[in-house]
């Protein structure tokens, strides 16, 4: 399990109902706990979330390198950019409403939430890490994607149909 010290079994990836969306994009829509450390909020429900459950949680892609989730208590945006063939820069926002930095200890509170997020990032550098490394080797070959990577391969033939279709001479 990737996330094994952060969401644990938490979530699991074949129960999450995505969306394929134009552009490559792809939204979820699942319950699943805060995004923080013992899974229990540390902070109230955004104002507008009333009608929702504790355990709501979201997620998309936006083209070209918006990802976002989404709890009761918190939206987390995700901005990638690439600097070389081998490097990128990710840029994680943790947003909450205007009302809750009046709560007492907010600032201690955030520093929870990311505390958590750093550790979610971390484990997925160590995966995104290694498979960049076999991708120098010379004994690795691509292949099929896992049936659990549906959005990705909607990503990819995205990408592929604009390059292809916007190439010079393409029909």
């Amino acid at each position: 399990v990737l996330h094994s010290g952060t969401f644990g079994s938490h979530i699991s990836i074949t129960d999450v109902p995505f969306t394929l969306r134009k552009n490559g994009g792809f939204s979820a829509f699942y319950p699943a706990a805060p995004m923080v450390e013992g899974s229990k909020a540390h902070l109230p429900k955004m104002p507008w979330m009333d009608g929702y459950d504790e355990t709501f949680a979201c997620g998309g892609y936006v083209a070209p390198n918006l990802s976002f989730f989404a709890r009761i208590d918190d939206i987390t945006p995700f901005v990638t950019w690439p600097i070389d063939a081998d490097r990128s820069q990710l840029i994680i926002y943790l947003l909450f409403p205007e009302e809750f930095f009046a709560l007492p200890n907010f600032l201690d509170i955030v520093a929870k939430y990311r505390s958590f997020m750093v550790a979610i990032v971390e484990e997925d550098r160590s995966m995104v890490q290694s498979l960049q490394r076999n991708m120098h080797t010379a004994t690795f070959k691509p292949g099929r994607m896992s049936v659990l990577e549906r959005p990705i391969n909607h990503l990819v033939a995205h990408n592929l149909r604009r390059i292809m279709l916007g190439a010079p001479g393409a029909a």
